[in-house]
């Protein structure tokens, strides 16, 4: 158990000591310095939340440059979606090389609607083909479902027989 002394009184105090026994002074062996660097990581702390906070708007974030991809939904389904006659690991390296983080347009029925999202039937099928979140977050506010639209978007995860593919930062283009 180590000692130090007491900053108010000077008097030999453990380290564990929660105040002084001679003096009663409350954490009697922090000093000013002590203090200060507590208070900087705090703050450095805090800085980095807010940093890297999950629940920062994208709304106003700065468009990135995102390579183009002209490809269809059935084309996308064929090479990677239910349709494919690939295996899994295999499927997976295409979606990543040829169109995850890829911009693309796509046209479809409005099956499910939300202010910031938007799931779209793509093959006539009755199920949603992709699941769009939008850019800004009120993008879908005046959609209706059985709508026709097209969105820009950036596709981010890959469908299957039982999931919708995925895309983030989309745009409402007709």
């Amino acid at each position: 158990m180590a000692v130090k002394a007491c900053v108010e009184c000077g008097e030999m105090v453990s380290e564990d000591a929660k105040a002084c026994p001679h003096c009663g002074k409350k954490d009697p062996t922090e000093t000013i310095g002590d203090k200060i660097i507590n208070f900087i990581v705090g703050v450095l702390v805090i800085l980095g939340i807010m940093w890297w906070s999950p629940w920062s708007s994208d709304d106003k974030a700065e468009p990135k440059n995102y390579p183009i991809s002209n490809a269809t939904y059935s084309q996308v389904e064929y090479e990677v979606g239910c349709k494919s006659q690939y295996s899994d690991e295999k499927k997976e390296d295409i979606f990543n090389k040829k169109y995850k983080n890829h911009k693309m347009s796509w046209r479809g029925i409005i099956d499910l609607v939300e202010s910031d999202e938007v799931s779209l039937n793509l093959d006539g099928q009755g199920t949603q083909d992709i699941k769009i979140d939008f850019l800004n977050s009120k993008a879908g506010y005046n959609l209706q479902k059985g709508q026709y639209i097209t969105v820009e978007f950036v596709m981010d995860s890959m469908g299957g027989c039982f999931l919708p593919f995925g895309g983030e930062k989309g745009i409402v283009v007709q």
